[in-house]
């Protein structure tokens, strides 16, 4: 049956009257050799002709199958190149073969501008891609993204945390020295669990050789649950289960041109944040970026931004920042970045208004320390508040006490890549926070540990 299958597939390929034609009768070896030679030769239809008449006899004939997808992609009939690759790969078909043809469907389901349907394709192949293999398909994957005009990125993390709430080291309410009495459970440091979600979508309006213009929606949601233990000490004190859980909604419009070898960033946007489930202030914003190489090593950047916020309790607020960074990448491969930046907000709520300024440095180390590459940080910032009042009790009023808060952070960060799967990598993240305020209610500490899930590509 296949050789008479094979027959009439060469007959049809032949230009000779059928009359005058002795059938030729391939076995299916044959009949693979030949397609093969066909699609080598740039003659896909001949090639599918000799496959169809294959999978007549063997629909799942993984030979066959793998030729007339090629043969189609090759055609320009995408949607069917990525069906044949689909079926191979559900087939039992050597590793190998159910790897091409996963890659052969990414790119199939990228041509029909199907691009979530590819990036799936290309999570897929990953699966069976062995190390050597991994770096070009996550490259073929990027390249894929940058086609589609839709952009998705999504992170989730998790982590236990000795202070969830941001509360104080003690249960002593001390001001410049002076004991002015206790502070409730509430204020001080309560354990849990912190899990956090990002999820960022983008559409590119407008696109040339040197600019691009993009519309984007984020969403982040900082969700938090108190241990046991914390939820008991507060009913203990007949204090009611803080929620201290925070979640915010963007919508912005960003900017990216070339001008030479300097990028200039730009973004507008608007949003919302709640606190506790409650709104806490609706926001607008506006930042630049410049950034511009200094030889081939070494690269500068300066931003600017300023956020407008009306907050739902009445007031407003205006936050102004500014930041210079440099990024210098090392001869055996590593990398280090420094940044300063000055902040400062404004309003006329009491104890609100600060100015801030703070230095940040991390260092990607160059070789990975066994399944990890590493990533080692550390920051420093201090906060003047402009006034901030407490109340005295000697002389039963309110006084301007000011407040100081110096915060410490250091972090290590291991992206375990050798545990990589399906484009994904599980990365852990040791962090120990520190922060001395000559006012106790903010004198506070945390040590945390977490794990989050982030693309490869």
């Amino acid at each position: 049956m296949i050789r008479a299958a094979l027959a009439a597939a060469l007959l049809l390929l032949t230009a000779a009257p059928a009359a005058t034609q002795e059938p030729l009768r391939l076995g299916r070896d044959e009949g693979r050799a030949l397609a093969a030679q066909l699609l080598a030769e740039g003659r896909p239809d001949a090639a599918a002709a000799i496959a169809r008449a294959l999978l007549e006899a063997d629909p799942q004939d993984p030979g066959a199958l793998a030729i007339l997808a090629r043969a189609a992609f090759e055609a320009g009939e995408m949607a069917a190149a990525r069906q044949a690759a689909a079926a191979i790969w559900d087939s039992g078909a050597p590793v190998e073969t159910r790897l091409g043809a996963a890659r052969l469907a990414a790119r199939a389901a990228a041509g029909e501008e199907r691009f979530f349907v590819s990036e799936l394709w290309y999570r897929r192949a990953l699966t069976l891609a062995g190390p050597d293999r991994v770096p070009a398909i996550e490259d073929e994957a990027r390249a894929m993204r940058r086609l589609s005009p839709w952009s998705v990125s999504l992170s989730f993390s998790i982590r236990p945390s000795a202070n969830v709430n941001g509360g104080a080291e003690t249960g002593d309410y001390v001001v410049n020295g002076e004991t002015l009495g206790a502070l409730t459970v509430a204020a001080q440091a309560l354990d849990g669990w912190i899990a956090e979600t990002d999820l960022a979508l983008g559409y590119r309006l407008a696109q040339d050789a040197t600019s691009r213009t993009s519309l984007r929606f984020d969403l982040s949601d900082r969700h938090v649950r108190l241990s046991g233990r914390s939820r008991n000490a507060l009913e203990e004190a007949g204090e009611e289960t803080i929620d201290v859980s925070t979640r915010s909604v963007e919508i912005g419009l960003d900017h990216v041109r070339l001008i030479g070898p300097s990028r200039v960033d730009l973004g507008l946007s608007l949003g919302r944040v709640a606190a506790g489930g409650e709104a806490i202030y609706d926001v607008a914003g506006f930042e630049a970026r410049l950034s511009r190489p200094l030889g081939e090593a070494d690269r500068l950047s300066f931003s600017l931004s300023q956020d407008w916020r009306e907050r739902t309790d009445g007031g407003t607020e205006r936050l102004a920042e500014g930041g210079l960074a440099w990024t210098h990448a090392w001869p055996g491969g590593g990398v280090t970045r420094a940044g300063v930046e000055l902040s400062r907000l404004s309003t006329e709520r009491a104890n609100t208004a600060f100015r801030r300024a703070s230095l940040d440095v991390t260092h990607r180390l160059a070789q990975p320390l066994g399944p990890a590459e590493l990533t080692l940080g550390g920051a420093v910032s201090v906060t003047e508040f402009d006034d901030y009042f407490v109340f005295d009790f000697p002389t039963f009023s309110f006084v301007d006490a000011g407040r100081r808060d110096r915060r410490a952070l250091l972090t290590v960060e291991a992206a375990l890549t050798g545990w990589s799967w399906a484009g994904f990598t599980p990365v852990a993240t040791l962090e120990a926070e520190r922060t001395f305020s000559n006012n106790s209610r903010f004198d506070s500490r945390n040590l945390g540990f977490g794990v989050e899930i982030r693309s490869t590509f």
